[in-house]
């Protein structure tokens, strides 16, 4: 699943809260975010690899196991 939101909006917060209903543990979950707008990430998810290219960020995602 790829998250490419409009920057700044909190967007990405609120979708992958949403998505732990209706992903599985093997589900790989990339965000794409400006630098300045990191979002906060709750445990459910497992950052596997961050990538950073200018002033954008890739980070890489797997859900947690319950």
């Amino acid at each position: 699943i790829y998250l490419d939101p409009p920057y700044f909006e909190g967007l990405i917060d609120k979708t992958l809260k949403n998505l732990t209903e209706i992903i599985s543990k093997n589900s790989l979950i990339i965000l794409e975010y400006h630098q300045t707008s990191q979002p906060q990430i709750n445990d459910q998810f497992e950052c596997i690899l961050s990538k950073k290219y200018g002033e954008i960020i890739f980070d890489f995602y797997r859900l947690n196991a319950p």
